[in-house]
């Protein structure tokens, strides 16, 4: 009875296999990581502009503590303004002494990017 071995290429040609395969999974893997890393990047642009925008809305109340230009009264003590792709929306509240609360809220397609409050008045 003769016992067939197998030639040295068949084992080179298994190790290519598995080099390739393992690259192949690797470059997915990698791939992922770009794509994650890119849909990050874009978020924080937008998180970044939009905070650009409420800082520039906060100090043109804080300075001129007069109803926004530009914005819209939508009801009593609630303002908006569309801005590029933004939707800015501030609400007031009238406090004690001259003082007025600001909340501002900023938004992109219906998701909320940034939200703080600034306070007015007192003059």
């Amino acid at each position: 009875m003769k016992v067939e071995r197998k030639p040295k290429f068949y084992i080179f040609l298994i190790e290519i296999l598995w080099g390739i395969l393992f690259f192949a999974l690797s470059s997915i893997v990698c791939v992922n990581f770009f794509v994650k890393s890119n849909q990050l990047s874009q978020e924080a642009v937008k998180k970044n502009k939009a905070m650009l925008i409420g800082e520039s809305v906060a100090e043109e109340m804080r300075t001129n503590n007069v109803e926004l230009s530009g914005f819209e009264l939508i009801e009593n003590n609630h303002y908006q303004q569309k801005k590029d792709d933004y939707l800015i929306d501030v609400m007031t509240t009238p406090l004690e002494l001259n003082y007025e609360k600001h909340h501002i809220v900023i938004s992109q397609a219906g998701e909320t990017l940034v939200e703080f409050e600034v306070m007015s008045g007192g003059y």
